[in-house]
């Protein structure tokens, strides 16, 4: 090989070289443009998404407003009003139908639990657990609940929804109670159940059908909406939501007070 043929093979190589490595930087430069607008997108999409829940919060209370049915009140899904093109569904749940845990009657307690699959026995062994535990000191979150129900978790899965730690009524409000918590009541059936619930939702409901009710089953279905909701809002097709604890204001707003309710990916109510 001459030494001019020697020289053009190192300038080859040389040249080959550069052009790989050229190669890689422009690689590496796209790759991290991808990044950087996958990147963006998802910025935007989270933008886009706490817009519309601060949108959906502030609308709440119109939405839960007296004057409006109750049925925006017992669990059952609406859509709210938000920004852009996203759908905002909501789930609220007024604290004054829920099975408050510091509160309800041992009777009502034993109910849920045996309502929600326990026997006789173990519902009476953890209503007493339960009972024990508030009386040396009141239960301030779900996170409590949820370690004395730690040897039964199905049926805290069952319960969960419909016990609370907010409020101090020790009633169960005709008007927004959820079904596994109306067949915690002593005497109440599946079927009347699902009478009282059918009824509520009727014309004559507010004359005639909740005073009816009440007296049927007293003392344990009596009071009225408190004003403090559990709340969950998903966004689109999200399979996450946010979920809360919040209270309709007099000046009709509603104002968040808490983040102790099931967790995201739970409904509130059965």
């Amino acid at each position: 090989m001459t030494k001019g043929q020697s020289e053009g093979g190192a300038i080859l190589v040389a040249v080959l070289l550069v052009l790989t490595l050229l190669a890689g930087i422009a690689a590496a430069l796209v790759h991290s443009g991808r990044n950087a607008l996958l990147t963006l997108r998802a910025e935007d999409t989270l933008l886009r998404r706490e817009n519309a829940l601060h949108s959906a919060l502030a609308s709440l209370g119109g939405a839960l407003s007296p004057a409006l049915s109750a049925g925006q009140r017992d669990g059952r899904s609406f859509t709210l009003p938000s920004p852009a093109d996203a759908v905002v569904t909501a789930k609220v749940q007024a604290i004054s139908g829920l099975i408050n845990a510091n509160t309800a009657p041992m009777v009502l307690l034993e109910g849920l639990l045996r309502a929600a699959g326990a026997d006789d026995q173990a519902a009476q062994d953890k209503a007493a657990a339960l009972d024990a535990a508030r009386q040396q000191a009141p239960i301030h979150s779900t996170g409590e609940l949820a370690l004395l129900f730690a040897d039964t978790p199905a049926i805290w899965q069952q319960v969960r929804p419909v016990l609370t730690v907010w409020g101090r009524a020790d009633t169960l409000d005709p008007d927004t109670a959820p079904r596994l918590a109306l067949l915690a009541i002593p005497g109440m059936t599946a079927e009347a159940a699902d009478t009282l619930i059918t009824a509520r939702a009727g014309a004559g409901w507010d004359a005639t059908g909740r005073v009816e009710a009440e007296l049927l089953y007293r003392p344990f279905l009596a009071g009225q909406d408190q004003g403090i909701y559990a709340f969950s809002l998903r966004v689109g097709a999200d399979r996450l939501a946010s979920a809360g604890i919040g209270m309709l204001g007099k000046d009709g707003r509603f104002h968040l007070i808490g983040l102790d309710w099931p967790s995201a990916e739970e409904d509130i109510a059965p």
